[in-house]
């Protein structure tokens, strides 16, 4: 465990830097655009002015305003995959931690239910043991479903304003659909074993 946070604190590091080589960029465009958007009496003409940086540089051939526009996209892009990344990392990691010595089993109710059953079940160690992976295997597949409507309904949410259901949410349900019927068959194969020994 000690590891795994190591791990993560170097990625946390990485984040930082990148904000920071970022935040450079910002000061540095500051810098040269010093002014621009001031207001000031003597300039409520340019007090709308848009960012230059937005626009392509048509004093340099290739529009060298175009290419930093990109770089900074890119960059953009890369910090908020690098921040996604870090946030599920350490949304694991407590999970992880918080099964520590005095915690529960399993986190859904349901699986919390079925697992009571087994253990006052007539089932071997090893027996239990299997059942274990099942009902984690079963338990993450039920977390990953409840992610998957979570994503779902964020998204329909984002482009309610367009009208159009766009390709990615028929997308998003079918996937829902086969997420739900793998747990719908691991659920009834769990409870079968539990429920079938528990009355012998």
């Amino acid at each position: 465990l000690r590891e795994e946070f190591d791990h993560h604190q170097a990625k946390i590091d990485v984040y930082y830097s990148l904000l920071e080589r970022l935040g450079d960029d910002d000061e540095e465009q500051l810098a040269n655009h010093q002014g621009e958007n001031a207001v000031n009496e003597d300039e409520h003409d340019r007090y709308n002015e848009v960012d230059r940086a937005e626009e392509p540089d048509r004093s340099q051939p290739g529009g060298g305003g175009v290419n930093k526009q990109h770089a900074y996209l890119h960059k953009s892009n890369q910090l908020r995959e690098k921040h996604r990344e870090i946030r599920d990392n350490f949304d694991r990691l407590d999970r992880i931690a918080s099964k520590g010595p005095n915690s529960q089993d399993f986190v859904e109710p349901k699986v919390q239910g079925l697992w009571r059953v087994a253990l006052a079940s007539d089932f071997s160690a090893d027996e239990l043991a299997s059942l274990k992976v099942e009902l984690l295997h079963y338990e993450s597949r039920l977390l990953k479903l409840r992610h998957m409507h979570a994503e779902h309904a964020l998204s329909l949410e984002k482009h309610k304003q367009s009208d159009a259901k766009a390709d990615t949410h028929k997308q998003m349900e079918e996937n829902i659909k086969k997420q739900t019927r793998k747990v719908e068959k691991i659920q009834e194969e769990v409870e079968r074993r539990i429920f079938k020994h528990s009355e012998l």
